[in-house]
């Protein structure tokens, strides 16, 4: 994140009560942090959310069962950055032809 400040995470939790930071996902993050990383560091702040991915792990994309007119592209989880211009060249060609 730049000035010697990181972004570490995260748990694979199903079920929650709700998206709130919680201790026991800190302390689950902060035990593998202590055994892949030998030196001081101090935790500055603790943030969650609610990541977009199916049980399969496989992106949800294409046009609703319910409404023809409404697509959907959602679910591409922990790699959506790198699936994400793929998929939505698919949904893309789904929506003109």
């Amino acid at each position: 994140m730049g000035d010697d400040t990181f972004w570490v995470g995260s748990t694979y939790r199903w079920h929650f009560d709700d998206t709130l930071p919680g201790a026991e996902g800190r302390e689950y993050i902060l035990s593998y942090l202590h055994e892949m990383f030998d030196a001081p560091f101090e935790v500055v702040d603790q943030v969650s959310g609610i990541r977009p991915t199916m049980i399969d792990r496989r992106p949800v994309v294409g046009h609703s069962k319910l409404n023809p007119k409404v697509f959907i592209f959602n679910g591409l989880g922990t790699k959506g950055a790198l699936l994400a211009p793929f998929f939505a060249e698919q949904l893309a060609e789904e929506i003109w032809n």
